[in-house]
């Protein structure tokens, strides 16, 4: 069993080494481009967007369908709203099945 010890403080030893840069870190500066790889270079503003750019298709069910996206589009707080009442219940019978493993291993620990 030493060895294993021995192992596993090593690799935690290594894995924590890794993190520390030092109280004078500094990031390195990073040069970026004027513009990208086949874009001809100049100046840009921001993308112009037609507001209604699928009616341009003249196609209904297309319509509809950006209508119904933009009616149940929902920000994340919403969508976590929704989710929770469906999250509860299985998060009761994840615990309780973490608890029964918990407890069998243990009792064969025990039991030995």
């Amino acid at each position: 069993m030493f060895p294993i010890r021995l192992l596993a403080a090593a690799v935690v030893a290594a894995l924590a080494t890794g993190c520390a840069v030092g109280p004078d870190y500094r990031r390195p500066d990073a040069p970026l481009p004027d513009h990208y790889l086949g874009q001809a270079p100049g100046p840009h503003g921001a993308a112009t967007v037609q507001a209604a750019w699928w009616d341009g298709f003249g196609d209904p069910q297309l319509t509809h369908y950006v209508a119904l996206a933009l009616d149940q589009n929902l920000d994340l707080a919403q969508a976590a709203g929704r989710m929770l009442p469906f999250a509860e219940p299985m998060m009761a019978v994840f615990v309780g099945a973490a608890a029964a493993l918990i407890a069998a291993i243990t009792f064969q620990r025990i039991r030995g």
